[in-house]
């Protein structure tokens, strides 16, 4: 679900059978804090032949909001479709597609958020393919640009990255606004063996200026 306040939220779901695919999945709205909800629209256009299971829902004002959908997945790839509402949930239009997209269908997405109808940011768990990542737009997830925010940071406090510690992006919280006053926290969870031993260490990382740098 995404809530914009205590009393309005929108749902979707998911079949119980993740390999039964419907002809179409419906979007719901409420605006009494979940005790009375309204079917707004149905999205029919699923690029899927087998899996189709919602990720992340998110809305930054009543009209503004994006469904993120796995749809399958294969050799560290992560296919999915990314929809977008400019009208309340009242229809739904396709940005992204596995067929017609490579930006973001690498990896598994850990969350997705807007802090505005233009802005956000999509955090990955990668399995140590590629190193730690983010991905962000600046034309409401239409096109995405993909970074790696330990590029340049060989430490992280006492934590030495090394070529065989593994790290991932995740539990992104972000505030609404505009560029470039945009302050991004997210999570990261760096692991490596040594002599046999898991070591695994976690951080809260920020940004403060819309994903640009992050000191650390």
């Amino acid at each position: 679900p995404a809530f914009l306040d205590e009393d309005t939220a929108f749902v979707t779901y998911h079949p119980t059978d993740n390999f039964s695919i419907p002809d179409y999945i419906p979007v719901w709205f409420t605006e009494d804090g979940g005790t009375s909800w309204t079917q707004m629209t149905s999205i029919e256009d699923l690029y899927s032949d087998g899996v189709w299971f919602p990720l992340f829902l998110d809305f930054v004002d009543p009209q503004h909001g994006w469904l993120l959908v796995n749809v399958g997945a294969g050799m560290s790839h992560s296919y999915v479709v990314l929809y977008s509402t400019r009208d309340g949930g009242q229809t739904w239009e396709t940005l992204i597609n596995p067929y017609d997209d490579t930006s973001i269908q690498l990896c598994s997405k850990t969350g997705m958020q807007f802090a505005n109808p233009d802005f956000g940011v999509l955090t990955f768990d990668c399995s140590g393919v590629t190193p730690a990542s983010l991905a962000v737009t600046d034309d409401g997830g239409r096109t995405w640009l993909v970074s790696q925010p330990l590029s340049d940071s060989p430490f992280i406090d006492d934590f030495e990255i090394t070529e065989e510690t593994y790290c991932l992006t995740d539990a992104l919280n972000m505030t609404h606004g505009e560029l470039p006053d945009i302050e991004i926290a997210m999570r990261l969870t760096c692991k490596r063996f040594e002599n046999d031993t898991l070591i695994e260490r976690e951080f809260l990382i920020y940004s403060t200026n819309g994903a640009v740098s992050w000191p650390i």
